[in-house]
């Protein structure tokens, strides 16, 4: 999704620059002009189109710079929170484990006092 909006900006802006670019030349050539002022017309032109265009490109490195160390430190604090449920839930699974460990030695205690002691066959 943010790819596809981040293509989709880019081609935006592309068109913008290039109908820029493309309408500017067609004034400077359709303006009833001498050759030499023109061409000076025409290189000012270009430099503030480069202009333009260095500052687009300068925030758009801002932006991704930015929105590259949000998603780091988004990913950091979803890891960090994962690791510290996993740790929850192996503490909360080892105690399960240890009291059901705990409980069923105690079953096969009691059972085999009852064997032991005769109690099983008693009932018979």
């Amino acid at each position: 999704m943010l790819e596809e909006k981040s293509s989709s900006v880019k081609s935006f802006m592309l068109g913008v620059i290039t109908g820029g670019v493309v309408g500017g030349l067609i004034a400077l050539l359709y303006a009833p002009k001498s050759g030499k002022r023109l061409r000076r017309d025409i290189m000012e032109k270009k430099d503030d189109i480069v202009d333009d265009v260095e500052h687009y490109i300068a925030a758009t490195k801002d932006k991704a710079s930015k929105m590259i160390t949000d998603g780091r430190k988004k990913a950091e604090t979803i890891i960090d929170e994962a690791v510290k449920r996993a740790e929850e839930i192996s503490k909360k699974a080892g105690h399960l484990l240890k009291s059901n460990k705990d409980n069923g030695s105690k079953m096969i205690s009691d059972i085999n006092e009852d064997v032991n002691s005769g109690y099983l066959y008693s009932k018979k």
